[in-house]
C-alpha cells in the first residue's frame, strides 16, 4: 500500500485485506490528516444518501396528477453536494501534498534488552543499563570488552546506536544477516529504519522488496507505512 490516501474508498467499503486494513488503521492513529479525510468521506456519503432519497421521492411524486409545487429543496441539496465535493477534493489534494514523512521515533521498536534484574555483575547487562540511561559511548566501550562473539557484540552495539537514533553508526555495526530468523528479521528491520532516517528511500525500497516471505509480521506492518 504505497499511498494510504489512494485507498480510502477501499477502506470505507471494507475491501482491504486484513493486513492492509491493519496497516491503514495504524496509519490513521498517527496521521490526523488521513483520519480527517476518512471522517469527511463518511459525511459526504451520508449527504449523498440523503440526496438519493430526495430523488426517489421526486420520482414517486411524479405519479401524482396534482400540480407540483416548485421543488426548491432539491436545488439546495445539489448546491450543498457540489460545494462539499469541491471542498473535499481541495482538502485532500492540499493535505496529501503537505503530509509529513513518518518519523524515526514512530518506527522504532525496542528489542528484548538483556537486562538482568538481579544483582548480577554481568557486563552486557550493565552496559545495556548504562546505554538506556543515555550514556551510549560508555556502553559501547563496555560491550567491546566482553568475551561475546564479535557478531553478537556488533548486534548489541548496533542496537544501542539504533536506540539513540544514530543511523550511520547502526549501519556500521550491523552484520549482513543471521541464520537465526528472529535475528535476521531484526537486522533487516534496523537496516530499513536506519536507511529511511537517512533519506535513502531507493535503498529502503530495494531492501523491503528483497525481504523473505516469512518476515515477522510486526516489521511487515512498519514496512507498509514507509514503502
Amino acid at each position: 500500500m504505497v499511498d494510504f490516501f489512494e485507498h480510502i474508498d477501499e477502506y470505507i467499503k471494507d475491501q482491504l485485506s486484513p493486513e492492509d486494513k491493519q496497516a491503514f488503521e495504524a496509519e490513521m492513529t498517527v496521521n490526523p490528516t488521513l483520519r480527517s479525510a476518512v471522517d469527511n468521506y463518511d459525511l459526504l456519503k451520508e449527504i449523498s444518501m440523503g440526496f438519493l432519497e430526495t430523488e426517489v421521492r421526486e420520482i414517486l411524486n411524479q405519479t401524482n396528477d396534482a400540480p407540483k409545487k416548485p421543488n426548491n429543496y432539491r436545488w439546495i441539496w445539489v448546491t450543498t453536494i457540489i460545494v462539499l465535493l469541491i471542498a473535499f477534493a481541495y482538502y485532500l489534494i492540499s493535505s496529501n501534498g503537505k503530509k509529513e514523512s513518518v518519523q524515526y521515533a514512530d518506527l522504532y521498536i525496542d528489542p528484548a534488552w538483556p537486562i538482568d534484574r538481579s544483582e548480577s555483575t554481568d557486563t552486557l547487562s550493565d552496559a545495556i543499563k548504562i546505554a538506556l540511561n543515555g550514556n551510549t559511548s560508555s556502553a559501547v566501550m563496555m560491550i567491546k570488552k566482553t568475551s561475546l562473539p564479535n557478531d553478537e557484540k556488533n548486534i548489541w552495539i548496533a542496537e544501542i546506536f539504533a536506540k539513540s537514533g544514530q543511523a550511520d553508526s547502526t549501519l556500521l555495526y550491523l552484520p549482513p544477516t543471521s541464520d537465526d530468523n528472529m535475528k535476521r528479521d531484526r537486522i533487516n528491520y534496523l537496516k530499513v529504519i536506519s536507511l529511511y532516517s537517512l533519506g535513502k528511500k531507493e535503498d529502503v525500497k530495494k531492501l523491503i522488496d528483497a525481504l523473505p516471505e516469512n518476515t515477522d509480521g510486526r516489521y511487515k506492518n512498519i514496512y507498509l507505512r514507509i514503502n
